[in-house]
Parts: C-alpha cells; structure tokens; sequence
C-alpha cells in the first residue's frame, strides 16, 4: 500500500465505516479495494447492491457513492467493454 492509497483508506474508514464489521477476527477486503481504486481513479466491478441511506450497514455501492467513485455490476461492465459472447 503506498502513501496515497494510505490516505485514501483513511478516508474511506471515517466516511464509511458501517462497510466493515469490527466484530469480525479477519481482515475485509472492501475497504482496501475502495481505497485502491481512489488512487487509480478506477471503477469497481461487483455484484453487490446499495443497501440504501436509511440502512445501518454499507455495501461498496454506497461507500463508493460516498467517496465519490463509479461502482458498477458485471453485466454493465460487459455492455460498457462492448464484449460480445457467441455460442
């Protein structure tokens, strides 16, 4: 982790906390995801879906809305990537 996304994963501890679970004994990915893609200005791919402003937790959709990236689910990345299956 470099100095910047260092500063980034700060930003992201204090704006989103509910995203992690403290109660948990292992280490969560989200948040270093989150931060990585602050200091590469780039979208995050997942699956997961906003769980909205009124919810307790957050999910990387909500986090992102809150640091200000672009999250996006696999389907809209295919479609974005003009990728074309045949069968």
């Amino acid at each position: 982790m470099d100095n910047v996304q260092a500063a980034n994963m700060k930003t992201v501890m204090s704006k989103c906390a509910p995203l992690i679970d403290a109660t948990r004994k292992k280490d969560e990915a989200d948040p270093y995801v989150i931060s990585l893609a602050m200091a590469k200005k780039a979208v995050i791919v997942t699956q997961e879906n906003s769980l909205g402003p009124n919810s307790p937790r957050m999910n990387i959709p909500d986090a992102c809305k809150v640091v200000g990236i672009q999250s996006i689910n696999l389907l809209s990345f295919i479609r974005e990537m003009k990728w074309i299956f045949r069968g």
